[in-house]
């Protein structure tokens, strides 16, 4: 953005001279725009059909050619309207301008008066997709041009979007849906009057005005361009040259080493513009270009264009497409999805991360796409306790990297803090595991874990459970928590902890055994179950292993978990009973 500029009010109209900064003033009547386009049917419909005329040549609309027109408001935040329900373009914009944009007009004067007596030649135009574009459904973003914008550097333009929101604006690429642009126009004059070469009613001081003369002049053509260079740029090629005398603008043309003819690929407007950026490229190709300079003529009933001959060739070698991103990598934040990349210092290249969900969808689809320095991306998922596979690659004009590629199990729990884990009901369907001169059911728990490296150790020495009558089959339990879990690691491996229950039935007698925990492991795209190594443990008393069930830290806190033996089953949630 530029600094401040200043803009003297024409005291002819009884303004007092305003010092104003032009790309604030930009900003705030896009922002008017973005919001009467939201709020506005009829408004979003008089532009289109006002740019559909190309009055200039192009999808452009003078305000000063619409401020006076009224379209219907209804929008109810718009209070001040005609007895017929009506309200002047003008004032419905100057309704949504931001108030803080206001501050230096002159008292009693709209604020978008003051904007045509400052700018004449303002515009709003839809430079791409106008004839596709449907007012009635569709609500565009508006954008800017700032006061320093260039084509051949600007790679973003900013803007805000159909909730008012201020957003970037990919300027390189063609968007694919319709865009307002606000900004001077590059077709008339200062006061806002079409120039001689974009109006096919000019008539000249050496013609004759007389009705149906459709003579015209001669048109010079004007010299060629000389020194032309081409230089790689990391996302494409940069075209510059020297041209001495008058010429309205300059014709690049480009053909493939490989074979074919030149082909013009792009018209730089005004004599004093030397540059092009050439961006549609195939990485790794050979090129050829030249320039030429035009001058642009006319008649009363058409136009005239005079060519110079060819500038000398240059061949040159299109860059290769950006490098892939040397890391990538998923993470938990709290109950979200963290996404990390290492930006490598490239800012000439947009990351693009897509996602997968194997178990509701086929194919990748876009996530996010991020530019400049960011090097991460917090959000909450859709589906929590399953796969969610990721792809990541930087894309440029240029073309795509390769992808590189991480998955995760999103959390049902906070993996910032500890969870508890609580059993509310034991059943069981095998009677043989308590027959009834043994009494009422009772139950040894124990819970084990492991680490990263295999180990197997205890969280939960043993925790006992006992039902209330020897005829049933199902106890509910109130507040018995057994572990605090905490998340260990999702990068290489997930956390799970192994329960082992029995039904015990001797008193001092103990029984010892081997028992080992299971962990989750990251095999490149797939999560493999591994065995730690075992671990002496023992219960107090005798009895029947009911045996051994593991559960991961992603997976839903309630839920019943299954043992081998005895149609046991045991239910586990974050909250007690």
């Amino acid at each position: 953005m530029s600094g401040r500029k200043e803009v003297v009010g024409n005291d002819g109209y009884g303004l007092s001279a305003v010092t104003m900064d032009y790309d604030e003033v930009m900003g705030n009547l896009a922002l008017s725009v973005s919001r009467a386009m939201c709020g506005n049917t009829e408004f979003r419909q008089l532009i289109h059909e006002n740019a559909l005329e190309q009055f200039d040549g192009d999808y452009d609309v003078l305000l000063k050619h619409v401020a006076d027109d009224t379209v219907l408001a209804d929008d109810e935040t718009v209070v001040t309207r005609s007895a017929d329900g009506t309200i002047a373009v003008k004032d419905l914009l100057s309704v949504y301008f931001p108030e803080e944009g206001t501050e230096t007009r002159s008292s009693g004067t709209n604020i978008i008066e003051e904007l045509q007596r400052l700018y004449p030649n303002l515009q709003i135009s839809v430079p791409v997709h106008a004839e596709d574009w449907n007012p009635e459904e569709y609500v565009p973003v508006v954008a800017f041009l700032p006061e320093d914008y260039c084509d051949a550097t600007v790679t973003e333009i900013p803007g805000y979007d159909a909730a008012g929101n201020f957003v970037w604006i990919d300027a390189i690429n063609i968007p694919e849906n319709p865009v307002i642009v606000v900004g001077l126009c590059e077709r008339t004059d200062a006061n806002g009057e079409l120039l001689d070469g974009y109006n096919p009613e000019a008539v000249y001081p050496y013609q004759d005005n007389v009705a149906g003369d459709t003579r015209g002049w001669g048109v010079t053509a004007p010299a060629a361009p000389t020194n032309l260079a081409a230089n790689r740029v990391t996302t494409g090629v940069a075209l510059s040259w020297e041209h001495s005398g008058t010429a309205n603008g300059f014709y690049i043309y480009r053909k493939a080493a490989k074979g074919g003819a030149y082909q013009k690929i792009g018209t730089v407007t005004g004599s004093n513009n030397k540059t092009y950026f050439d961006y549609n490229l195939i990485s790794n190709e050979y090129y050829y270009y030249y320039v030429s300079a035009y001058s642009v003529g006319g008649t009363l009933t058409g136009q005239q264009i005079a060519e110079s001959g060819q500038s000398n060739v240059v061949f040159v070698q299109a860059p290769a497409a950006p490098a892939a991103l040397s890391s990538f990598t998923t993470h938990y934040s709290g109950k979200n999805v963290e996404l990390r990349w290492n930006n490598d210092g490239d800012n000439s290249s947009r990351v693009v991360i897509e996602y997968m969900v194997p178990e509701h969808q086929s194919g990748y689809q876009r996530l996010i796409t991020r530019s400049g320095g960011v090097n991460n991306y917090i959000y909450s998922p859709a589906y929590r306790g399953t796969k969610i596979m990721y792809r990541a690659y930087r894309e440029n004009s240029i073309g795509n990297s390769d992808a590189v590629y991480d998955f995760i199990y999103p959390p049902y729990r906070n993996a910032d803090a500890s969870s508890p884990v609580y059993v509310k009901q034991i059943k069981f369907t095998d009677w043989s595991l308590e027959r009834w001169p043994a009494g009422k059911p009772e139950f040894y728990l124990k819970v084990v874990g492991a680490t990263d490296d295999g180990k197997t150790y205890e969280i939960q020495n043993q925790v006992e459970f006992n039902f209330d009558s020897k005829s049933n089959i199902s106890q509910v339990f109130k507040d018995k928590k057994v572990v605090d879990w905490r998340c260990f690691s999702d990068q290489d491996w997930y956390s799970m902890i192994t329960f082992c229950l029995e039904e015990y039935d001797l008193p001092n007698a103990a029984i010892s055994f081997k028992i080992s925990a299971d962990i989750g492991v990251k095999i490149a795209d797939a999560l493999e179950v591994r065995t730690g190594a075992e671990l002496g443990v023992q219960f107090s008393n005798k009895g029947e292993m009911c045996g051994n069930a593991s559960i991961y830290y992603f997976d839903n806190p309630e839920q019943w978990v299954v043992f081998p033996n005895y149609g046991v089953q045991m239910l586990i949630s974050e909250h007690g009973n």
